[in-house]
């Protein structure tokens, strides 16, 4: 065998790697949640994301078109997983035969699947908390695909409610679950800081779990 002959057979076993388009993207828009989550947008540069994902600046600029679209891309799938969790729970309830069906019972489950979400999301909520102390921009671009659904869903459980006798008159559903939100989030979002007030790691299975039965008590006193 020539030698020739031994390095075309050497070249020929080597593997041929093939792109893989949706792996590439996938990795960079992980590799971006996760560096977003940590730093926010104006703390991350694109460098971060490119060393991170072991990816050149032109498979960027080709998937996503600038570091501004790939940060309300992160956005947009969290909340599209905040949605789909939502989504599928309710649904789940509403399928079940034993379950009490009424307006305020998935009202109230709602801020439940909210609640589980948060425990099991701490990106999602690094994000919206980053976003926030950085003007809210990307979130409001988002609204029309899928905050607003997402808040419409709430609404029509709200009303639902008011049509069955819950006494709602006072109250707004726009102020209701911006109250319950923000009780849910600052738990987890400063869970760090709450030890010395619950004397327990907050993050413990019980103490969510406690978190979880104390929201929804006070969910059900408004809910009368």
């Amino acid at each position: 065998m020539t030698t020739k002959t031994k390095f075309q057979n050497k070249k020929s076993t080597k593997k041929i790697q093939k792109r893989d388009p949706q792996k590439t993207r996938a990795k960079i828009l992980d590799c971006a949640t996760e560096c977003f989550a940590t730093s926010g947008y104006e703390g991350t540069s694109l460098k971060n994301i490119l060393d991170k994902a072991k990816v050149n600046k032109r498979m960027v600029y080709h998937y996503y078109g600038s570091k501004e679209s790939l940060y309300r891309a992160v956005h947009t799938q969290q909340w599209k997983l905040l949605s789909e969790w939502f989504t599928q729970s309710l649904l789940s309830t509403q399928l079940d035969t034993k379950s009490d069906h009424s307006a305020k019972t998935l009202l109230m489950k709602s801020a439940e699947i909210f609640h589980d979400f948060c425990a099991n999301h701490q990106t999602f909520l690094r994000l919206i908390l980053w976003d926030g102390l950085e003007g809210g921009a990307v979130s409001r671009s988002i609204w029309e695909d899928v905050r607003g659904p997402l808040y419409q869903q709430f609404v029509h459980l709200f009303q639902g409610a008011r049509s069955q006798g819950i006494e709602l008159d006072e109250l707004s559903p726009d102020h209701v679950i911006v109250t319950f939100m923000g009780a849910i989030l600052f738990y987890f979002a400063y869970s760090n800081s709450l030890s010395d007030i619950f004397g327990q790691d907050p993050l413990e299975e019980k103490a969510v779990q406690k978190r979880k039965e104390q929201v929804l008590k006070q969910l059900s006193k408004i809910l009368v």
